[in-house]
């Protein structure tokens, strides 16, 4: 069964696209960030963003938990840190 795991995982065209998916969102972070930096939010937006989901992807459990407990309290960061608009 992990030998058809593995060639699924592994496969270039699979990979290639994974890879490229994760790029997309590495640079849409990044891009998040910057605006949330300019706009104030600063703390919001490192943690947001200084947890990158590329690096992440293939490694141990324990990361893959680690950059989704962080990018959490990132995103509920920067929930608090957005001025409220009330309804006209």
């Amino acid at each position: 069964m992990t030998a058809v795991v593995d060639a699924v995982r592994y496969n270039p065209v699979a990979l290639t696209m994974f890879g490229a998916g994760l790029i997309v969102l590495a640079v849409t972070g990044a891009a998040l960030a910057r605006v949330l930096w300019t706009s104030g939010i600063r703390i919001g937006a490192v943690l947001g963003f200084g947890v990158l989901y590329l690096p992440q992807s293939f490694r141990p459990p324990w990361v893959r938990i680690a950059h989704g407990l962080i990018l959490g309290v990132g995103l509920v960061l920067v929930a608090f840190q957005m001025p409220r608009k009330t309804a006209g």
